[in-house]
């Protein structure tokens, strides 16, 4: 999720999440924050990655993300990923 200093969401701000999965297919995936800050992914695989907050896409004035690393994806929960505290990258995980 990405919020203002006033708490509200920022919508158009991408994330890449990218890395190999356990059974070792390479993976690589943008999503996209709403009308309510909120970016969710469909299914990931099992498996480690990094998530990264696509710069470009960060208005002016507001300060970019740091990168993830290391994000375990395990079976069948659901994750959040927090970059700077404000932005928070949810997405699901495969059964």
């Amino acid at each position: 999720q990405k919020k203002t200093n006033t708490n509200k969401g920022l919508s158009g701000i991408k994330f890449v999440i990218s890395g190999t999965s356990d059974a070792g297919v390479k993976v690589s995936t943008t999503v996209t924050t709403d009308k309510n800050g909120v970016a969710v992914s469909g299914p990931i695989l099992v498996g480690t990655y990094t998530i990264t907050e696509d710069k470009s896409t960060i208005p002016a004035g507001y300060i970019d993300g740091k990168t993830i690393d290391k994000v375990v994806v395990k079976r069948g929960e659901v994750a959040d990923a927090t970059i700077i505290g404000t932005t928070t990258l949810k997405y699901l995980l495969q059964r």
